[in-house]
Parts: structure tokens; C-alpha cells; sequence
């Protein structure tokens, strides 16, 4: 189990704009020392295409946190969309799918990691769009 638990400010973001949020981690029982394992927790945001043709996928510049001294970690975090990102796409042939990735950086061990999926509007789309396509109807912005 990593620990880890991602809180997201907003799940949908603007191209050019910013996803934010906080993520946690709780202490480890012996904190850190020179044996742990654990040594960072790193995020990224990045998205991936599925269905007909070639699929696609890339990530824009992360973040890493060093842990404190007791293991755990509680930071916020700001990370940018690029400004030529792709859209979020739901659709028959193509999916656009965004994802904000926390990972634990273990040594020597694989590296435990939590999700959270993120819709991407284009600039201006959170205010302007009260029904866009990629944007599921649980997610809607509210006015």
C-alpha cells in the first residue's frame, strides 16, 4: 500500500491553465532513514490516445517532493497544461484521455502509484461549455 491520496482542486482544466491540488502521503512507521526504501513521490500529468489508428501518448514537465523526515508528505501542487495540448475526446473512433499520475519512488522496488483522471477544455471551455462533448455529465462545471 503506497499511502498516497491525491485531492484535486478541480478534475477539468484549461489548455494553458493549471491543474492543482494537494497530494498526501502518510508517515512511515520508522520515518526516514538511510535503510528506506522510499525516497520522493513524483507527479505527472499526461495523456494517452486509444482507438483506430496509431495511439499516442505524452507528458508535460512533473514535479518531485522529497519526503520529510517522518515519511509522510502533505503539499499542494501546481502542474501547467501545455498550451498545445489536445482536448479531452470521448468519441467512436478516438479517445483523448488525461491522466495526473502520484508515484512513490521506491528503491529497488516497484513503485507504488495512485490515478485520478483529468478533463482537458479548450481556453475558456470551463466557462463557455455547458455540454462539450469529452466532458461526462458527473464532472459538468457548475455555474
Amino acid at each position: 500500500m503506497s499511502g498516497l491520496t491525491l485531492y484535486l482542486d478541480s478534475p477539468v482544466a484549461e489548455v494553458g491553465g493549471f491543474v492543482a491540488g494537494e497530494v498526501h502521503r502518510a508517515p512511515d512507521a520508522d520515518g526516514i532513514t538511510d535503510d528506506s526504501r522510499a525516497r520522493a513521490v513524483r507527479l505527472t500529468l499526461s495523456y494517452h490516445t486509444e482507438g483506430r489508428g496509431d495511439e499516442d501518448s505524452r507528458s508535460a514537465p512533473g514535479l518531485e517532493f522529497a519526503l520529510e523526515a517522518h515519511g509522510g508528505l502533505q503539499t499542494r501542487f501546481e502542474l501547467a497544461v501545455p498550451g498545445n495540448s489536445p482536448i479531452s475526446y470521448d468519441g467512436r473512433l478516438l479517445r483523448v484521455l488525461w491522466t495526473l499520475e502520484a508515484r512513490v519512488d521506491l528503491k529497488l522496488a516497484r513503485d507504488p502509484k495512485i490515478e485520478a483522471s483529468v478533463v482537458v477544455v479548450p481556453r475558456g471551455g470551463v466557462s463557455l461549455y455547458d455540454r462539450p462533448h469529452p466532458l461526462p455529465s458527473t464532472i459538468r462545471p457548475q455555474r
